[in-house]
């Protein structure tokens, strides 16, 4: 039984097929303190809809890379934007 004071583990030899931003995932995950003691063992192809999947059964799945977008716009006024519809 996992001691939730332990940090979180992923299963190397189920990582080996894992994309980059799949792997940064785990890590993200094995870095948060509220998974500690969680094992993360990586799902093979082909692909059932989640890269990860923990001790407990939860799956989990890799959306974006953990940085903030860079896509900053300057906003467009409530009057402005009315006008161009």
């Amino acid at each position: 039984m996992p001691d939730g004071d332990d940090p979180a583990t992923i299963d190397l030899d189920t990582a080996i097929h894992m994309r980059p931003q799949e792997f940064e995932t785990a890590i993200r995950l094995m870095n948060d303190p509220r998974f500690n003691g969680r094992t993360f063992e990586g799902v093979p192809p082909p692909d059932p809809g989640h890269d990860w999947v923990d001790d407990l059964g939860r799956t989990y799945d890799q959306m974006g890379d953990g940085k903030p977008a860079n896509t900053a716009r300057k906003p467009l006024s409530l009057s402005r934007s009315i006008n161009t519809c």
